[in-house]
């Protein structure tokens, strides 16, 4: 086994957001030496079921090998068949002096984006730069269209860009809540991450807040998870044509699916402890490692 590759491999497992109980199995399966296989991670947030599967393939020219996918698949009472979606991990190294984009989903961004909706008919969405296949980074919201899927089964991408009017900080500025929350870095990049989000209003009561591009809006919800802003119809348009030409994850598949599975049946740990996504108070936010 190359000690390297699994210190590679390991350390890229924590980035997406997977726990330290996979490196034993990871450990074994390198040893082993297989040409391809796969982890199996499970969990339960919020009565959901959560399968996640992680495909490995040995390199054609060398002995190291990559993590190339994961699928993840979500059950509940609203899909209880699963709804799931692949999840590509780019493996290409960054050219020196290269600007940074993001590459890939996390473990609980992609939960985000398959969970069931604050609100009914509604999506979460994930904030990045992003590389084009010509090389051309741009920002956009990225969101799942669960009514569409693609050749290799997974739902398409919406894709809403900072031409399409939704300004973050513009909306924070709007809510009644603390100016403290309203100015917090951490809150808006959890935020930008798909989370629900706890801040507090001016008589500091628990509130919770999520994006939604869509409706260029962020929705503020009272502490029974309760709609606060109601919508406005008129500020929700589709999505522009230029958009739909780019609904498409950036990495393409690369993968042989064969192998062994490994189970764990732990919690994730990038959820907060209510076994929900909600991330918890804000004066625990900063001391809280984001995923």
């Amino acid at each position: 086994m190359d000690d390297k590759n699994y210190d590679f491999l390991a350390t890229q497992l924590e980035m997406t957001g997977f726990p330290e109980s996979l490196r034993e199995p990871l450990r074994e399966k390198l040893q082993a030496g297989d040409a391809a296989f796969v982890l199996n991670y499970q969990a339960e947030i919020k009565k959901e079921q959560v399968n996640a599967t992680l495909f490995f393939k040995k390199s054609a020219e060398s002995e190291k090998y990559f993590f190339n996918s994961y699928r993840l698949l979500l059950t509940n009472e609203q899909h209880p068949n699963g709804l799931g979606q692949t999840f590509y991990i780019t493996n290409k190294k960054m050219e020196e002096g290269q600007d940074k984009f993001k590459r890939d989903f996390t473990l609980k961004e992609g939960y985000n984006l398959l969970a069931r909706a604050d609100v009914p008919n509604e999506q979460r969405y994930v904030f990045g730069k992003w590389q084009k296949k010509d090389g051309e980074l741009y920002n956009a919201w990225k969101g799942l269209d669960i009514s569409e899927t693609d050749k290799n089964g997974n739902f398409v991408f919406k894709n809403y860009h900072d031409s399409y009017g939704f300004k973050i900080e513009k909306s924070l500025a709007s809510l009644p809540i603390r100016d403290k929350d309203k100015n917090d870095p951490e809150l808006i990049r959890s935020l930008q991450k798909g989370n629900l989000v706890s801040v507090k209003n001016d008589a500091n009561e628990i509130m919770y807040i999520a994006a939604y591009p869509p409706g260029r809006r962020i929705n503020l919800f009272d502490k029974e998870m309760k709609l606060v802003n109601a919508p406005d119809q008129k500020a929700e348009r589709k999505v522009t044509t230029r958009n739909a030409n780019e609904m498409s994850q950036a990495q393409q598949v690369n993968d042989t699916e064969t192998g062994y599975v490994a189970t764990n049946k732990k919690k994730l740990n990038s959820v907060a402890d209510t076994g929900d996504d909600i991330e918890g108070t804000s004066e625990k936010r900063s001391r809280r490692r984001r995923m």
